[in-house]
């Protein structure tokens, strides 16, 4: 590719809370190549759907945008904070974070990642 032109496809592969019953949603993102990514930016939007366990309550609706600083060589992998954070003591969720590249990415069906966050069955 040519200097400053960018052939990365940017994956989002995960969601999970850093720690329970109360933590932060984690994304995270796989570079699925061929280039490498150094210091690049990457928009994302999240949300997440906040279903109270004990029921009786509508669920709440929480969204974050923000920048992923993102430094990833093909195959490799990084988490980044969501600046949502949960409670899976009193909620489930339904969790959703899309990426927006700003630059060619031939796959755009790997760009968005959906997942049902709880705690851990037994």
């Amino acid at each position: 590719s040519s200097a400053g032109i960018l052939n990365a496809d940017l994956a989002v592969t995960d969601l999970y809370p850093d720690n329970h019953p109360q933590g932060g949603m984690m994304v995270r993102f796989t570079n699925r190549g061929p280039d490498s990514m150094s210091d690049i930016n990457v928009p994302v939007s999240c949300q997440v759907i906040a279903h109270f366990i004990a029921g009786g309550v509508a669920p709440l609706t929480f969204s974050k945008d923000f920048t992923a600083n993102v430094a990833l060589n093909k195959g490799q992998t990084s988490a980044h904070y969501t600046r949502i954070d949960l409670n899976t003591g009193l909620y489930w969720y339904e969790g959703k974070c899309t990426i927006n590249p700003g630059w060619k990415d031939d796959r755009t069906d790997n760009n968005s990642y959906e997942e049902t966050i709880k705690v851990p069955g037994p």
